[in-house]
This record gives structure tokens, sequence and C-alpha cells, in this order.
């Protein structure tokens, strides 16, 4: 999981999320279950809790890519 402001340090970026495969490289589209992107430090602080989880469930990578797509508003 990644999560960071972009652009840094500029004013008019986002926080973006990035939950991919444990040890992938989250610029691989494949592999990346998740991303998100939003202003709201509470909206991310809501995926993250959510990322974490349904990650601790065991769920399938499929079923947490669908989880999470579903959630993706």
């Amino acid at each position: 999981m990644q999560v960071g402001w972009y652009p840094s340090a500029n004013p008019d970026g986002a926080y973006e999320l990035v939950f991919s495969k444990a040890g992938a490289d989250p610029t691989d589209a494949d592999i990346v279950l998740l991303r998100f992107e939003s202003r709201e430090k509470r909206l991310v602080q809501e995926k993250i809790d959510l990322c974490l989880e349904l990650g601790a469930r065991g769920f399938t990578e499929e079923e947490l890519r669908q989880l999470l797509a579903e959630t993706a508003h």
C-alpha cells in the first residue's frame, strides 16, 4: 500500500492511495487492486481501513478486486 499527496507540495493536488499485491511494483496495472484519489483525508483513511480489513480476511485477488471496485466511489 502506498499513500501520498500528488503532485508533491502542490496545493491543487490530491491524496493518492494505491493498494496492490504484496511485494509487487505498484506501477504495474495488472497487480494494482485499487487506485483511489481524493482531496479529503477522511475518505482516504476510510479506503485504507477497508483495504486492510478485506486484505486480512483472506479473500482471493479476484474477490478483493471485485469488493474494492464496488466501493470505489
